[in-house]
């Protein structure tokens, strides 16, 4: 068993969720030489980002933990984090966001089906590719996505009427395996496995590298258009936060401001 792994056991017998105890095991393992020297000089000077920053920060701690630190003394080892404010947060417009769709006949399932829905749900891409067949619930009149996401907090989120054709598809489509409470919606290629969002990157890329309009297309991109089409059509803020799963509200705002169609809309006006 490389360190790596064993890392991964760790945090999983610490109690972290699979997607968390891989994200901090694969940033940990990138690194050469001294993890903690590494974060010390990343985020020296402020110049890293707080999103770049904090998943580092904390798979440091985790990793002094791991290598016997005590909890109430890792602290000690940590400076102050010194990075930037994120910037705001866009997603595709609505002409990129054809073109997309036309892009997404070539991808084979089940990715196709996870690139269709994640800018009509919002979800992270850790969230969806995880999803197992208890995660779909009815509610009433509605079909939702209940599951435990970011911080292990449960999240609800219905599926609107794109969404649930995009679904039904899916499970007329031949590809998609016996829905079981346990059992993975997207699985992946050995048995009990599901999708790696390291897939979905993949195509997202390689979409982009085709079609230079989409820029730099990837999952969060898709997440955030549906933050930005949610505020278009006139959602609250406090209702997008709860939809996507923040925990601040001024994460959430990074999605309040206006596309460039929004603008080019109010020139035409004058």
């Amino acid at each position: 068993m490389d360190e790596r792994e064993d890392f991964y056991l760790f945090l999983l017998n610490k109690g972290l969720g699979e997607q968390t105890s891989d994200k901090y095991a694969r940033l940990v393992s990138a690194i050469e030489g001294d993890p903690l020297k590494h974060y010390t000089q990343t985020q020296a000077g402020g110049k890293a980002s707080v999103g770049t920053l904090t998943p580092l920060r904390a798979a440091i701690q985790w990793w002094l933990r791991y290598g016997d630190v005590p909890e109430e003394d890792v602290s000690l080892y940590l400076p102050p984090m010194k990075g930037h404010k994120g910037l705001q947060r866009s997603g595709l417009e609505a002409d990129q966001l054809k073109v997309f769709q036309t892009r997404l006949i070539a991808v084979p399932e089940p990715s196709r089906t996870i690139l269709q829905l994640l800018p009509e749900t919002g979800l992270r891409i850790s969230e969806i590719v995880s999803l197992k067949g208890s995660n779909i619930q009815r509610a009433g009149k509605h079909t939702v996505l209940r599951f435990s996401g970011k911080g292990q907090k449960i999240r609800t989120v219905p599926l609107n009427k794109n969404a649930m054709g995009i679904w039904r598809e899916y499970q007329q489509s031949g590809h998609a395996p016996t829905i079981k409470p346990n059992g993975y919606i997207f699985p992946g290629k050995k048995p009990n496995t599901h999708i790696t969002a390291r897939a979905i990157t993949h195509h997202t890329g390689r979409m982009a590298a085709l079609e230079p309009s989409l820029g730099g297309l990837s999952p969060h991109v898709l997440r955030h258009t549906f933050a930005t089409r949610a505020i278009q059509k006139g959602a609250s803020v406090a209702h997008v936060m709860q939809l996507l799963g923040h925990s601040n509200i001024a994460t959430t705002q990074r999605y309040l401001h206006p596309t460039l169609s929004d603008l080019a809309s109010i020139v035409d006006a004058f």
